[in-house]
């Protein structure tokens, strides 16, 4: 897989779609931050850490600036207990379908602030605790949900254990 920086697209303003991988070995350096914020038109994010447990890896993402009108967010092999700062509704208001797979994530939200996620996808994520009337509550217009080897979330309305969705009627 080539090597890019990320200075290298931000000339790319009308890109809609960008997948990054990071490994252990990956830099961004912090004139490169704030590269995805100025990709106005980016509607779907992913990020695979590539099971990199590397922590200045993991505080790069963590300093990244988002795209403010992104809708997609998959969120890959995030080796830390919690999500990045930025992944809130604060921040990214505009999401509306986020994907975190194969992680270390124990919590999802903080509970203070209301998502407009209509979609909702969790994967092998073995140490997420989850209450599904503390998700309803914070994602009040979650429409489809996917869930698939979560054991450790509560009460939710389909499988925790094989692949599972929910639609909402």
């Amino acid at each position: 897989m080539p090597c890019f920086r990320l200075l290298e697209i931000r000339e790319l303003i009308n890109l809609r779609v960008l997948r990054i991988h990071v490994s252990s070995t990956t830099v961004i350096a912090d004139n490169e931050l704030d590269v995805l914020s100025q990709l106005r038109r980016l509607n779907v994010l992913g990020i695979d850490a590539e099971d990199c447990r590397n922590n200045n890896v993991l505080e790069m993402i963590e300093r990244v600036t988002p795209p403010p009108s992104h809708q997609e967010l998959y969120l890959r092999n995030y080796k830390k207990e919690t999500l990045p700062s930025w992944v809130n509704p604060g921040q990214i208001s505009r999401l509306q379908y986020l994907c975190i797979e194969n992680g270390d994530l124990v919590k999802l939200s903080s509970g203070q602030t209301t998502w407009n996620l209509e979609g909702l996808c969790l994967k092998y994520l073995m140490r997420l605790e989850v209450d599904w009337k503390d998700l309803e509550k914070d994602m009040p217009v979650l429409h489809y949900m996917e869930v698939s080897h979560c054991y450790k979330l509560k009460d939710f309305p389909c499988s925790v254990m094989e692949p599972g969705v929910w639609r909402k009627n």
